[in-house]
C-alpha cells in the first residue's frame, strides 16, 4: 500500500506566523509586527473582520513572505 504524501507540510498558523516574523523582522517584537502585518493585509485585500476566510488568506500570504 503506497502513502500519498502531500505537497508541501501544513503547519499550525503561529508556527506559519512565527516562522515569517523570524524570517523578515526578528528585531520587532512578534505583537507588534504580526499586528501591523495584519493591518497592512487587511488593508490591501479588503477584509474588515478576522474571520476564517481571511484568517486563512493572511497565513497564506504569511508563508510567501521574504526577507
Amino acid at each position: 500500500m503506497t502513502t500519498i504524501q502531500p505537497a508541501r507540510t501544513a503547519f499550525p498558523s503561529h508556527v506559519t506566523r512565527q516562522l515569517a516574523w523570524r524570517r523578515v523582522a526578528p528585531t520587532v517584537p512578534f505583537d507588534v509586527w504580526i499586528e501591523r502585518e495584519w493591518i497592512k493585509f487587511a488593508r490591501r485585500n479588503g477584509y474588515r473582520t478576522r474571520n476564517g476566510a481571511a484568517q486563512a488568506h493572511f497565513d497564506r500570504y504569511m508563508e510567501t513572505l521574504q526577507a
